[in-house]
């Protein structure tokens, strides 16, 4: 009787820390979750005024953003791209045209964002290029909008339809000065 409340114990002892060892190993490649400090200094980043941004700040951010574009599933890359081209218009609005061309530029080189936010990109690229007044840049920006805007034609082309709708004002004016 003693031997088998001894194996009994035993048993007990050895399947309960089979759970315990299963919980320690996922929380070792669990992904730390960001902290809410860091959340908020991003939001008081964007709202403060770009003389009081700490210099760098916003380029190793967009840098994060970039190396956490790598790897994702299609349907990532798409709502990546759609949270790029959300922040690169706030900034946009907020008269911060060298970020938000920073912003735009990781997601025009970033593969796999496809080719309708591609073009979206690109156009907005090419109003913050006059903006900036790098027209250098224009021409060779406006070559890639050309291609991609084939390749979509001949691939997808119910999606140009949409495009309009999903432009601001200035890069429609610019979007229907290049394709007319």
């Amino acid at each position: 009787m003693i031997y088998f409340l001894g194996w009994v114990a035993f048993l007990v002892c050895v399947l309960s820390a089979i759970p315990i060892a299963t919980v320690l190993e996922r929380r070792k490649y669990r992904p730390k979750a960001a902290p809410v400090e860091e959340e908020q200094s991003l939001e008081e980043l964007l709202e403060s005024e770009p003389e009081e941004v700490v210099e760098g700040e916003l380029e190793k951010r967009l840098r994060r953003l970039k190396l956490a574009a790598e790897g994702m599933s299609q349907e990532e890359m798409y709502a990546h791209a759609q949270a790029t081209l959300a922040l690169a218009t706030m900034l946009e609005n907020k008269e911060r045209y060298s970020d938000a061309n920073s912003a735009v530029e990781i997601l025009v080189n970033q593969p796999g964002i496809g080719d309708h936010y591609l073009i979206l990109a690109l156009v907005k690229r090419i109003v913050l290029l006059k903006t900036l007044g790098m027209d250098e840049q224009i021409p060779e920006t406006e070559e890639e909008l050309r291609n991609t805007y084939m390749r979509l034609q001949q691939n997808e082309p119910q999606v140009l339809d949409m495009l309009a709708s999903e432009l601001s004002d200035s890069e429609l004016e610019t979007y229907r000065a290049i394709f007319g």
